[in-house]
């Protein structure tokens, strides 16, 4: 945090304030989320890139095709980390790493390739995690990452939900429908904090993405390249997953003005 200024702050309380005031608890909005990137983490990817350098993957990965054109051009075996990441891509109603890379404005090739990469580790942690691409799922992404790079941008992300779960909490079309008891198991604020938790601790002891050959991994099978990179499965996610479904569907129905 010592790239903090007053005029970052300024930057932080604005597009958070932006962010709370969107529908992102009915629909996460990918463009926004990386034209936070571009608005507040201009002095961090410097040094993010700089850290990236220093990895024995970096020249590779600047040198050699996208992380994305090289996996579509291979072909796997059954029930390996490449054919089922492959499958997982093609599972997706929306392509989140073209839609996530027309928000990115680069002025160098290896700019570029910098943030392919990053876009690409952003697809892994929402599988090797299990991680939905709901709003919920965008946290779980976002508090994962965070715990190996420090962004304002994510961090002013996190902040505003806290804020949004705090709101829904109080708001008895946002809560679970269901006993006083699960109404406050299932708080909107209560979960929040106990998923962000759970997913910065995951992020902590696991792998920094950014710097892993994936190439040598494909031909795996996934329960292994996960125990390689020290990725658990996240227990308070999959539990509250169902319970989250119904919430959301809710959200969904106030959002459009149904009730």
């Amino acid at each position: 945090m010592q790239d903090c200024n007053a005029m970052q702050i300024i930057k932080f309380i604005k597009h958070g304030y932006k962010y709370y005031k969107s529908n992102s608890d009915t629909s996460a909005d990918i463009d926004q989320i990386f034209g936070f990137v571009q608005a507040l983490d201009k002095k961090r990817n410097i040094k993010l890139v700089n850290q990236f350098n220093k990895s024995k993957v970096a020249k590779k990965v600047y040198k050699e095709l996208s992380d994305i054109d090289k996996l579509k051009k291979r072909r796997f075996k059954k029930d390996t980390f490449g054919s089922d990441f492959k499958k997982f891509l093609g599972s997706m109603k929306h392509d989140l790493f073209i839609e996530s890379m027309k928000t990115i404005k680069t002025k160098t090739k290896k700019e570029e390739k910098f943030y392919q990469r990053a876009m690409y580790q952003h697809d892994l942690i929402h599988f090797l995690n299990d991680y939905d691409t709901s709003p919920v799922g965008e946290v779980m992404v976002l508090s994962f990452n965070l715990a190996k790079e420090f962004r304002w941008s994510y961090f002013a992300i996190l902040f505003s939900s806290f804020f949004m779960a705090l709101r829904n909490s109080f708001d008895p079309n946002k809560t679970y429908p269901g006993s006083i008891y699960q109404k406050i198991k299932f708080s909107p604020l209560v979960s929040f904090c106990k998923l962000v938790k759970e997913g910065y601790q995951h992020g902590k002891q696991s792998d920094w993405l950014m710097t892993v050959d994936y190439d040598e991994l494909y031909n795996l099978p996934t329960t292994e390249v996960k125990k390689l990179l020290n990725i658990t499965p996240s227990k308070y996610w999959l539990f509250i997953l169902p319970f989250w479904k119904v919430m959301h569907e809710q959200y969904k129905k106030v959002s459009t003005g149904y009730n």
